[in-house]
């Protein structure tokens, strides 16, 4: 369905980062729909996500972010964490304004579908205590203290039985001989056989002796998995 992409572009790459499901349904649409004269408007709809869930990934972007940074030498204070978190989410707000705008344009959709919206305070601080509260989770510190970490992207893919897979983790983390794929779900508390699973996955990243680990929120407290899938 996909085509080839020697080199991606910067609306695919955020679109992956932030939504693997809107990638699909974005890229797929276009590819199936590229003969329709509203093809491209059609295929733009599945970029529109709620406020409620471009919050959560903007809670994901900016903690990986300041690992990023912490990983240089750099450690933010509470006041930059929480520009960079306005900063990000104005700006996907922003972005979902404007396509619902180019959309309603087209006529495809009406106006009680899709609205835009306008960045509101009290996102902002959940965001903020949000991210402050996974950074200072003691796991992530602990990871983030002892060892190096490197921050993958959501291109890095692996080849396995000739199919390129895309499921990076979102950080890989060495301490002695001990290897750690991260990953980050900021959306709701997964069940523990979904989570094996996807463990399963990114494991082909590292080696059967590879942990893997989830931070993902429960009740806006973030918990932490460890797994070790068994190799079959």
């Amino acid at each position: 369905m996909f085509p080839q992409q020697p080199i991606w572009s910067n609306t695919r790459v955020d679109l992956l980062q932030r939504c693997s499901r809107a990638f699909v349904l974005r890229y797929g649409v276009a590819q199936l729909s590229q003969n329709h004269p509203k093809g491209q408007a059609l295929s733009e709809i599945f970029q529109i996500q709620t406020p409620w869930i471009l919050l959560h990934q903007t809670i994901r972007e900016t903690v990986l972010e300041y690992v990023e940074d912490y990983a240089n030498g750099t450690i933010w204070s509470t006041g930059l964490l929480s520009a960079k978190f306005k900063h990000g989410f104005t700006q996907l707000i922003r972005k979902r304004n404007q396509l619902i705008k180019g959309i309603m344009e087209t006529g495809l959709i009406s106006q009680p579908g899709f609205q835009c919206t306008q960045v509101e305070a009290h996102l902002i601080e959940m965001g903020t205590k949000l991210c402050i509260g996974l950074i200072h989770h003691p796991e992530f510190v602990r990871i983030l203290e002892v060892g190096t970490i490197k921050r993958l992207e959501p291109t890095d893919s692996i080849h396995q039985q000739n199919v390129r897979i895309y499921n990076a983790p979102d950080m890989m983390h060495f301490n002695n001989d001990q290897q750690f794929l991260i990953k980050i779900h900021p959306f709701q508390q997964r069940h523990k056989t979904e989570l094996e699973l996807q463990a399963s996955l990114l494991q082909l990243y590292g080696d059967e002796k590879t942990t893997i680990v989830f931070f993902h929120l429960n009740k806006r407290a973030w918990s932490c998995c460890k797994i070790v899938p068994n190799p079959t």
